[in-house]
């Protein structure tokens, strides 16, 4: 899970460059928040799998989860922090 220290930081930093009104950075790390919960690891899963992500059908027609971190997540940490999840 991307630090959530690193994307307050990042996203003041957004706001400062772009005369972010109050309260914009704070909505905006909220969101992030709020996509970041819905997409943890799924536990005791191996290998570990998103709660939310599929990537399609296996061979007998199940949807077969998302590796952890998913695509989601991995965007999210390289979009704001320039790197991947710790954990991809």
């Amino acid at each position: 899970m991307p630090d959530t220290a690193k994307l307050s930081a990042a996203l003041a930093e957004i706001g400062a460059r772009f005369g972010a009104r109050p309260g914009d950075v704070e909505r905006l790390l909220a969101a992030v928040d709020a996509v970041l919960e819905l997409h943890q690891m799924e536990p005791g899963m191996f290998p570990p799998q998103c709660t939310v992500c599929v990537n399609g059908d296996n061979d007998f027609g199940d949807l077969m989860a998302e590796i952890w971190p998913c695509p989601t997540v991995r965007a999210i940490s390289r979009a704001l922090l320039g790197e991947e999840s710790p954990d991809a």
